[in-house]
């Protein structure tokens, strides 16, 4: 079927429309990358001068006065704090001086109220020998000596007993003793401290029962002793008694006092050899610790 002339050319014209706009949207698409490319990030502003502000010379004076006035504040406040900060130091070692005083005025006060509130037990001098002080296989030996003990304290004493034994220290007559208490203050034997020999006494209840003022004799008579290995080889001894008194006051606290006392024969000096007898008595070696 053959196409009239008119139809032919409205198809022709829609052809020719139809190649004009495919070009049109190529060159569009083409034109679109070229402009971005050449819009990219704004060139920097550069400011060849900077911009500057001048001040009148009041102004200038205002912020020199500001600035010279702030300096002294902070000064001022630098100052302040330092002299508090020592103001305190000071106070503060002021109080810590007078609480250590008050403490120990405290600790004074007890202690002299405890002391004054307490039972004192001590041998009651002379301390009464019957026998002679004997030297043979056995030792050295001082039988039968009788001891009276007084309370001089406040309180009542319970439980007062004695502890002791005799201590032969060498003696030379042409040599001065340097140390005459060695052997006897750190004698070993006798501990008569609060946890020693009185506190076995106020565990096993025995002993004198004290009231303030009160002077006893101890039940029985003492026999002290040395072991014939205590006795040093030597020409000349001096021969001492070493002991505890040990008891307890009303709370249950336990006390001792340690004596020390030398033995002195009646006809002749302190030192004597070590052997045979020896009639005498006993004096305070004025050695005497109360716990």
């Amino acid at each position: 079927m053959t196409l009239s002339a008119p139809l032919r050319k409205l198809l022709a014209a829609l052809t020719r429309l139809s190649e004009a706009i495919e070009k049109q949207k190529d060159a569009k698409s083409e034109a679109e990358p070229a402009k971005e490319e050449q819009a990219g990030p704004p060139p920097p502003v550069r400011l060849e001068q900077p911009i500057t502000i001048k001040k009148s010379a009041d102004d200038s004076k205002r912020d020199n006065e500001h600035h010279r006035h702030m300096l002294m504040v902070q000064i001022a406040l630098a100052l302040f704090t330092a002299g508090a900060f020592s103001a305190a130091a000071y106070y503060a070692c002021i109080a810590q001086q007078q609480y250590a005083q008050i403490k120990q005025q405290v600790s004074d006060s007890e202690k002299q109220f405890a002391a004054s509130h307490r039972p004192w037990v001590g041998i009651k001098d002379p301390i009464q020998v019957t026998e002679p002080l004997t030297f043979d296989f056995g030792g050295a030996h001082a039988r039968g000596t009788l001891i009276t003990v007084a309370n001089s304290g406040t309180s009542p004493a319970i439980n007062a007993s004695i502890l002791g034994h005799l201590v032969v220290k060498p003696y030379y007559p042409t040599l001065v003793d340097k140390n005459p208490f060695g052997g006897l203050i750190d004698d070993k034997q006798i501990n008569c401290e609060p946890g020693g020999f009185p506190l076995t006494l106020y565990r096993n209840h025995v002993g004198l029962f004290l009231l303030p003022g009160e002077t006893k004799p101890l039940p029985n008579k003492a026999d002290w002793m040395a072991y014939p290995q205590e006795i040093p080889n030597t020409e000349f001894v001096k021969v001492f008694l070493v002991g505890c008194l040990g008891y307890t006051d009303e709370t249950a606290k336990s006390h001792g006092t340690f004596f020390v006392y030398i033995y002195v024969p009646d006809h002749g000096d302190e030192f004597f050899p070590p052997s045979g007898q020896y009639i005498g008595h006993f004096e305070t070696f004025g050695l005497t610790k109360a716990y």
